[in-house]
């Protein structure tokens, strides 16, 4: 489709017949995947979609998790951020994996299990807990995807 719409817009503006279009329009909307992969052309494309998958995937938890914004000075924070933004991508992979086992990817994303996560809290003195909180339908959630994160406190 932006191909087409590129192609009518540089006729529009001149620099391209409608000729050269009509030619060009046979091309529109191919790709050409050069292999030296041995096997059909059907399981090199399958392998280009699915690394096309990746990599979407990739920059989705890159923008839930702000790990593309960088504003470190000194080597080891820019280490520890490199680090925590490889690390991040295979955890939410690993929270989806669970989702998807205990039937829960349909009612819920990894975002929304994460900040659901972050309304429990705890706050201790020493070994005793002063204060914690957290919500039935979270411990419900995490009952259901097998965590066992929130154990029974003792006040």
């Amino acid at each position: 489709m932006d191909e087409e719409r590129n192609l009518a817009k540089m006729v529009k503006q001149g620099s391209m017949s409608r000729t050269e279009k009509a030619e060009k329009m046979d091309r529109v909307g191919h790709i050409l995947i050069v292999s030296d992969l041995d096997r059909e052309p059907e399981a090199v494309f399958q392998l280009y979609k699915r690394r096309d998958k990746v990599e979407k995937q990739f920059e989705t938890w890159k923008g839930t998790l702000h790990a593309d914004r960088t504003w470190l000075q000194d080597d080891a924070s820019i280490f520890g951020h490199v680090f925590v933004s490889f690390l991040s991508p295979y955890l939410l992979a690993r929270l989806e994996q669970a989702l998807r086992r205990a039937g829960l990817l349909s009612r819920y994303s990894a975002r929304h299990v994460l900040d659901e996560y972050s309304k429990a809290y705890v706050v201790k003195s020493g070994e005793r807990a002063l204060e914690f909180e957290v919500p039935k339908g979270m411990r419900e959630l995490d009952r259901k995807l097998g965590f066992d994160l929130f154990p029974k406190l003792q006040s």
